[in-house]
């Protein structure tokens, strides 16, 4: 019998098929769950951007870039017909 899945992995497997659409649908609505358990949507933080490579400034903008990007993704394939 497999291990069971972490509550991440589950809630990604539970959005793919709770949908009743289309395969790309289902995907969509994964892609969706995936994004918020690996990059969840934060506030931008307080500092402004400097040169200290300390600043919380860079990663925030990685991970905001990252996260519209598949979202981008996400919504193409739910705008499917």
């Amino acid at each position: 019998m497999p291990e069971p899945l972490s509550p991440a992995a589950q809630a990604v497997l539970d959005a793919f098929e709770s949908t009743k659409f289309a395969d790309h649908h289902a995907i969509a609505a994964a892609i969706f769950e995936l994004v918020d358990q690996v990059v969840p949507e934060e506030s931008e933080p307080s500092e402004q951007p400097f040169a200290d490579p300390n600043d919380p400034w860079p990663t925030w903008h990685a991970n905001k870039k990252t996260r519209l990007k598949l979202l981008a993704i996400a919504i193409e394939l739910e705008n499917q017909s």
